[in-house]
């Protein structure tokens, strides 16, 4: 009797690019501040998609991805600080009519700032919610108080208007 070969599926589709090296250069490109889009412009990357199959199929890489982001956060908050303080752009010398020179505020560079720094926190707010996000609190510390009416016997029965 001749023995059966087991059947194997084969997988559909292109297979997978997946190394340890090339996930840990992922991971550190992140940090460096590049997003998954930038990333998957290259040539030497995956797509965007698979990527996040990876993600999906590779433990390990999970795990490294969400350490990557929340270093990669950590570094926008240090770059939102810098934004924030920098002021070196928001002013600029012009000179007027009789050609003395003065300080112009630029209103497009300091909005421009302004939107920088405000998404940068809004970003970390989502990625570290607990450090970064809005803190509620849900704690009551005052009192409530519930109003209950009183009655008081005196000598005499209140008479109604009514007859």
């Amino acid at each position: 009797m001749a023995k059966k070969k087991a059947k194997t599926k084969k997988k559909m589709g292109r297979p997978s690019k997946y190394t340890k090296k090339l996930a840990a250069l992922i991971c550190e490109l992140i940090v460096d501040g590049h997003t998954l889009r930038q990333l998957a412009a290259r040539e030497d990357m995956p797509s965007v998609p698979a990527i996040f199959r990876w993600l999906e199929s590779h433990p390990d890489f999970r795990k490294q991805y969400t350490r990557a982001k929340e270093l990669q956060t950590e570094i926008l908050v240090d770059e939102m600080r810098t934004i924030a303080f920098d002021g070196s752009l928001d002013v600029e010398k012009r000179k007027d009519r009789h050609g003395n020179e003065y300080d112009a505020t630029r209103p497009d560079i300091v909005q421009r700032s302004k939107l920088m720094v405000d998404t940068i926190k809004w970003q970390a707010g989502k990625l570290k919610p607990k450090k970064y996000g809005d803190k509620l609190d849900l704690n009551h510390s005052g009192k409530i108080e519930t109003a209950t009416p009183t009655l008081r016997i005196s000598g005499t029965v209140p008479q109604s208007d009514d007859k």
